[in-house]
């Protein structure tokens, strides 16, 4: 193996690394952020709905999702883990888009 291309692989790896260290922090605060807004608007009392009730229960299952995969330990880079939150995160910013429109 070359010296350039062993570089190479350890700049695709550390990018990979902070891929999914970029990840893991925005799922925290997306976390975070729509605990906060789902809390505000069940104070507003605008969560008496069928469907606000519906996206809570999708949000706190969300919520746990991304807090059991970010309570674990992770290989250097794990793909499927970072296609996961990447999905919970989507996820995440539907519930959040929801809670700050009630």
């Amino acid at each position: 193996m070359s010296l350039a291309s062993n570089t190479a692989s350890t700049d695709a790896q550390e990018t990979a690394s902070l891929e999914q260290r970029a990840l893991e922090k925005l799922a925290r605060a997306l976390c975070s952020q729509t605990q906060q807004l789902a809390l505000a608007a069940r104070t507003r009392g605008a969560l008496g709905s069928r469907e606000a009730g519906l996206q809570s229960e999708v949000f706190a299952e969300r919520q746990a999702q991304v807090m059991s995969l970010l309570g674990t330990a992770a290989a250097p880079v794990d793909e499927p883990r970072m296609a996961r939150l990447e999905r919970l995160i989507e996820g995440i910013r539907f519930s959040r888009h929801f809670f700050m429109n009630v």
